[in-house]
């Protein structure tokens, strides 16, 4: 995966605590990113996933299942 510059504003304590405990900012920002791309990504899919559930039961009250008409029981 390729990688791009960018500017990220941070505030000065924060970074002055990050430089003394030597963490490598670019990496702590890119797993900070990526966790909050995940979780995103996740809600939109639960969203998504829900009204698709919500269409088909939607459907299964006005036509009811296919397989309604084979049952033998």
């Amino acid at each position: 995966m390729s990688k791009s510059k960018t500017t990220v504003t941070i505030d000065d304590e924060l970074l002055e605590q990050a430089r003394e405990l030597k963490i490598n900012i670019s990496s702590a920002a890119e797993q900070g990113v990526m966790a909050e791309v995940k979780s995103l990504e996740e809600e939109r899919l639960k969203k998504l996933y829900k009204e698709a559930m919500e269409e088909i039961e939607q459907v299964i009250k006005e036509d009811g299942l296919f397989s309604d008409g084979m049952r033998t029981f």
